[in-house]
């Protein structure tokens, strides 16, 4: 509020034109910061020059980190159950997504991955339920992997 009061107060009034562009410049480089922060928290070994997952490798990946995020239950479904994988397929499909938002949430299978294969000698979908949940504990330490898993639940 205080910077908002001080630009009042100097005669200075943004104009809602340039504050959108202000907003949208600001999101692209939290987004570009939080990618930027989870590839030094989660460095790929220099030795690796695998380009990262295939498709299919990524979304059986994405397909075991929403069953852990939104499990089925016996009264309740769960993330397969609704078809959650089927519909992210969709938006990141989708013209209308804004590319970084798909960038983001394909390039994070390859930092879950990385890290996996790093701590555990194995990927991700290899490992049993608990060690996911595990390196998704681990994944969320950080702002950038919180906001990836955040991202995902958010298309469950």
């Amino acid at each position: 509020m205080a910077i908002r009061s001080n630009n009042i107060e100097s005669g200075f009034t943004p104009s809602l034109d340039s504050w959108r562009a202000h907003l949208f410049d600001r999101r692209r480089f939290l987004l570009g910061l939080a990618g930027g922060s989870l590839s030094l928290l989660l460095p790929l070994p220099a030795a690796a020059a695998d380009p990262g997952l295939d498709t299919a490798a990524r979304w059986r990946l994405i397909e075991a980190v929403q069953a852990q995020l939104f499990p089925s239950e016996p009264k309740a479904p769960g993330a397969r159950e609704i078809n959650a994988l089927a519909y992210l397929k969709w938006v990141v499909s989708d013209n209308d997504i804004d590319p970084e938002e798909r960038a983001f949430i394909l390039r994070g299978c390859d930092w879950l991955e990385a890290l996996t294969r790093e701590r555990t000698g194995r990927g991700f979908t290899q490992l049993p339920s608990a060690e996911q949940d595990e390196m998704l504990e681990q994944i969320a330490r950080s702002e950038a992997g919180e906001n990836w898993l955040s991202t995902l639940l958010l298309y469950i």
